[in-house]
């Protein structure tokens, strides 16, 4: 018998495959609401959502446009290509 349970928690209890997938992605899906849902303790909500938007930022691809006639010194124009 004990041999028979071994092979059985062996088979439930880690996981692999197609079931490990899953359970990483909605760990991931908990994590990030759970971090972007609630403000921290030690954080003010002006600061929260300072550094939630720093770090989205920090994510993206954005195109940076000279819209002036220098190449240094003038005005450009950001532009994120994914949300437009």
């Amino acid at each position: 018998m004990g041999g028979t349970t071994s092979r059985i928690q062996d088979d439930v209890l880690p996981l692999s495959g197609p079931r490990e997938k899953v359970s990483q992605i909605l760990l991931k899906i908990w994590q990030y609401f759970h971090v972007h849902m609630y403000v921290p303790d030690d954080l003010t909500a002006v600061a929260w959502q300072r550094g939630l938007r720093r770090q989205f930022g920090r994510t993206q691809q954005f195109e940076l446009i000279n819209s002036g006639t220098e190449k240094f010194s003038t005005d450009f124009k950001v532009v994120n290509p994914t949300s437009n």
